[in-house]
Order: structure tokens, then sequence, then C-alpha cells
């Protein structure tokens, strides 16, 4: 039998949680996981466990989704990471673009299990968005190349 999935509201934050109805797994990782004590952090007046771990949904849908614009692909994504709801009270507490890629850096890099601070997100977030602009340099066509490497060896036999 499958697991059910149900939402749990708490004062700090939101979330959808499985609830193993016999699963042996599933009611061992829900006991394991109630006995840590996760960091959180309080992130546009919204609290949020610091991710441990990350959803393999995650790793797929972040490299599916990476170029969309739609606001509900980030939503799953944000849910995913943070929690359901998150994205919504982010966006309500005035978050731009720029603070949404720093804070997807951070959420992802701690999952991976790199623990990495705001600041160090921001400068990969910083790196990440460069190297969009960054065209490859394009490669010279064949009458190019014969060309170049003519005036390459005239000038280096001086002929």
């Amino acid at each position: 039998m499958s697991p059910t999935a149900r939402r749990v509201v708490t004062p700090t934050h939101e979330y959808v949680e499985l609830v193993p109805t016999e699963d042996d797994f599933l009611a061992f990782w829900t006991q394991h996981r109630a006995k840590s004590n996760p960091e959180t952090k309080t992130i546009l007046g919204v609290t949020v466990p610091v991710p441990t771990d990350m959803p393999l949904a995650l790793q797929d849908m972040a490299e599916e989704l990476q170029a969309s614009q739609d606001p509900n692909d980030v939503d799953k994504l944000v849910s995913l990471l943070f929690g359901v709801g998150v994205y919504t009270q982010w966006k309500a507490a005035g978050i731009t673009d720029k603070m949404l890629g720093v804070l997807m850096a951070w959420g992802m890099a701690n999952a991976a299990g790199q623990p990495t601070t705001f600041e160090q997100a921001a400068e990969m977030a910083a790196e990440a968005e460069a190297a969009k602009g960054k065209a490859p340099k394009p490669v010279p066509n064949r009458a190019e190349r014969r060309a170049s490497s003519k005036t390459r060896a005239s000038a280096s036999t001086g002929r």
C-alpha cells in the first residue's frame, strides 16, 4: 500500500508530509526525521528549515525548468526545497529575481551537503548569472581557418 500525503501547518512553516500507512521504510524515516532538530532560518519573515537533503524530484525539475519563467514552476521548485506555500509568502514579502536566485543557490548547496552562507550563495548566483551572458566563441569556418593558418605560416617563415 502506498503512503498518503497530508498538509502540515505549524506556526513557523507549512509542508507536505508523507504518512506511512503500511510502508516500513516510511515509518522508520518519519521517526528518524522526528528525532533530528533541523536548523531553521528566517527568510523574508518566513521560518524555513535549512535544507539538508536533496529531493530527487528537485534535481530533475531544476534541469527541466531551468529557463522557465512560469511562476507555477518556480513555486514547485521552492516548495520542494523550502516547503509548501513559502514562495507565495516570499512574493508577498517582496522577493526579487536576484534574491530568489541567491536563495535557491543557498538551498540547493545546503541540500547537496555543502553548508553555504548567504554571502557564498550570492557569489554563486552572480557567477551563474554571468555565465549565462557569456556566449561561447564562434568556431571559424574552414575558409577562415585556412586563411588564418596561411597568415601565421607566412609570418613565421617570412614568405
